[in-house]
């Protein structure tokens, strides 16, 4: 830091500067996230998996959910995650909902005592945390799975950076929590690669690591440690191995553009590489594990979550060093009067701009305009008629509602025949098949007659709908603004409008 910048009568200037941009960091964040209250498709295929594992006294290894066909023996990585939200969730939704901001604040907590660790100053660490905080809120949805892993991932980097500093107690509770990482995400073995790529940064620094050997040697055996034993291995290279850039748009990879997530990009590998030239490799640690992760959003883009942990509580100490760094603290400092009013008002603007969506209100979308903003809408009326109408029988169903259907009718009122699960469930032909019959591609019919549902869910601008209305065999028996429901003929329903109507989905 520079000497003007440290002297008395700057630090009050530059204190006033760091309060009002903590106030900023924080509205931003709860800005962004006041449109992620609704309840994440995930979660409800794993409390469905935690439910039925707590009711039979074990976790199902093969599939009792589908009726499509699913890949054998039909694990969950997924499975502690479920318990966890199914214990929150018993406390209510707004219970749940908390749960998931006192996660993010953990996070963030960890991120920052991370880079203060390393080295960081105060005015430098705000200053980056606005891109990582725009490029952590991606996995702040309610609850993924991610966001744990993410916690797992800022856990990690604190050990290593003391690990650097020559403390070596935190081996033995790394494990025990590598453990509960094997168990709640399969996303544990990104940490199993960034404690390799820091091996071989220290043993290229000349440390003495037997260790962290010992580490290396430990962690591949804990996925034997969960319900599943030696099955999880193979279940675990086909999940990892699998070919899904095509499919789902979360694995699709990142694309540069002119946005928030571009910008955000950019300026963490602007900052990266400025200072990695400045410092030098060797006063520069961490650096594989930052620009392996830099590489990781184009293989998908849910790796960009993971990047603004690392680099947040990596790179933020490498630039405190610079004469970047000591720029920034002297523009603040000089400007103080200006600049923490305005990230006041930046602030206030942020929270005020967030009310509006009630970010306090977990949500269940079943609405246009929800799905018009990008929420994923479920079919709370469509399942409400069939579990009024007392319904038992296979629903063919889209991939994000698969999981509120089975959710709401498992064990009594039916199966379906796609999910969230995804790779953990079906082998990918099958679901390509399952997807596209929404599609309406030419054996549209083919797909109902190898897999044959009771009813089929459709929303109501699927290509398919038309083909279905007009189909011998099957007659229209619910609609409503989004959801239509076909039953096969000989399957006794009502006919029920409820266009307009809109009800409140429950949680759990």
């Amino acid at each position: 830091m520079s000497d003007v910048a440290t002297s008395p009568a700057g630090q009050p200037r530059l204190r006033s500067v760091v309060v009002a941009g903590a106030f900023l960091v924080l509205a931003l964040t709860l800005l962004l996230m006041s449109t992620l209250t609704f309840v994440d498709p995930d979660v409800w295929h794993e409390m469905a998996v935690a439910r039925e594992a707590l009711k039979d006294g074990r976790l199902p290894s093969t599939d009792i959910f589908s009726f499509t066909g699913t890949v054998t023996p039909c694990l969950h990585h997924e499975w502690g995650a479920g318990v966890l939200w199914l214990a929150v969730s018993s406390l209510g939704a707004s219970a749940f909902l908390a749960f998931k901001y006192l996660l993010v604040a953990a996070l963030l907590a960890l991120c920052v005592r991370g880079a203060l660790v390393g080295g960081a100053t105060p005015v430098v660490l705000l200053v980056c945390a606005l891109p990582a905080v725009v490029l952590m809120h991606f996995a702040f949805t309610t609850i993924r799975a991610q966001l744990l892993t993410l916690l797992f991932v800022a856990a990690l980097m604190l050990c290593l950076a003391g690990d650097r500093a020559g403390q070596r107690r935190w081996v033995a509770p790394w494990l025990l929590l590598h453990l509960v990482w094997v168990n709640v995400h399969a996303a544990f073995v990104i940490g199993a690669g960034m404690l390799f790529f820091h091996v071989v940064e220290q043993a290229s620094r000349g440390e003495r690591g037997r260790h962290l050997l010992v580490l290396l040697v430990a962690l591949p055996l804990l996925p034997l440690a969960t319900p599943w034993g030696w099955d999880y291995v193979p279940y675990l290279l086909r999940i990892l191995l699998l070919p899904r850039q095509n499919d789902i748009t979360e694995w699709a990879p990142l694309r540069l553009g002119w946005d928030l997530v571009g910008g955000g990009y950019v300026v963490m590998l602007a900052g990266f590489l400025y200072a990695l030239v400045h410092l030098g490799p060797r006063r520069a640690p961490g650096a594989a594990i930052v620009a392996v992760c830099l590489v990781a959003p184009f293989l998908g883009f849910r790796h960009i979550s993971i990047l603004a942990v690392v680099w947040f509580i990596t790179v933020t100490p490498w630039l405190s060093r610079t004469p970047l760094g000591n720029a920034v603290e002297r523009v603040l400092r000089e400007r103080a009067r200006v600049l923490a009013p305005a990230a006041w008002l930046a602030g206030a603007v942020a929270v005020a701009s967030s009310l509006p969506a009630r970010p306090w209100e977990l949500v269940v979308p079943d609405q246009p305009w929800q799905r018009a903003l990008g929420m994923p809408a479920y079919p709370v009326g469509a399942v409400d008629y069939l579990q009024r109408h007392r319904f038992r029988g296979r629903v063919m169903t889209p991939f994000v509602e698969g999981s509120y259907v089975m959710w709401k009718l498992f064990p009594q009122g039916g199966l379906v025949s796609n999910d969230t699960r995804f790779e953990g469930a079906y082998e990918l032909a099958v679901w390509r098949r399952l997807r596209d019959f929404y599609d309406a591609p030419t054996e549209w019919q083919a797909v109902l007659a190898d897999f044959p549902p009771d009813v089929v869910l459709v929303p109501r601008n699927a290509p398919v709908a038309p083909h279905l209305a007009g189909a011998t065999g099957w007659y229209l028996t619910y609609v409503d603004d989004l959801y239509l429901l076909f039953a096969r003929t000989g399957v006794q329903l009502p006919p029920e409008d409820r266009q307009g109507v809109h009800g409140v989905g429950s949680f759990p």
